[in-house]
């Protein structure tokens, strides 16, 4: 694995795991309500994610709709990469590496700008469209 996408992966892991912990925190006094969980299909990926901004607990991604996407933590340096919807899945592909990764979209019913990425081995990125 690459320094970059170890990085990358770390990084994600830590927002996974702090948003983990407050999710479990509002549920104990029912401060927050989540509804059902709905895959998006392509089209729905491409609306969802086309000239937006994906906050994440400890980071932000911007989907532009040439399909360059920028990943920035806080504090740190922007990477650049590329994306695209394609058989009902959101893939991106971040230089060095040639490889694309896919993930499936899902969104909030409650919270439509609540959304989540979720791997082939159950990970789960969550993160909000910004206003």
């Amino acid at each position: 694995m690459s320094t970059l996408h170890f990085r990358r992966l770390a990084a994600l892991v830590a927002v996974v795991v702090s948003l983990v912990a407050a999710r479990v925190g509002s549920e104990e006094v029912g401060s927050e309500e989540v509804g059902t969980w709905q895959r998006l299909g392509t089209d729905e990926i491409e609306a969802a994610l086309s000239g937006h901004i994906i906050d994440y607990a400890n980071a932000r991604q911007e989907f532009s709709a040439s399909g360059r996407t920028y990943y920035a933590e806080t504090g740190g340096a922007t990477e650049f990469g590329q994306w695209e919807a394609r058989a009902n899945l959101y893939c991106s592909l971040w230089p060095p590496s040639t490889a694309w990764s896919c993930y499936q979209l899902e969104q909030d019913t409650l919270d439509p700008g609540h959304l989540r990425f979720v791997g082939a081995r159950g990970d789960v990125y969550p993160g909000h469209i910004r206003p």
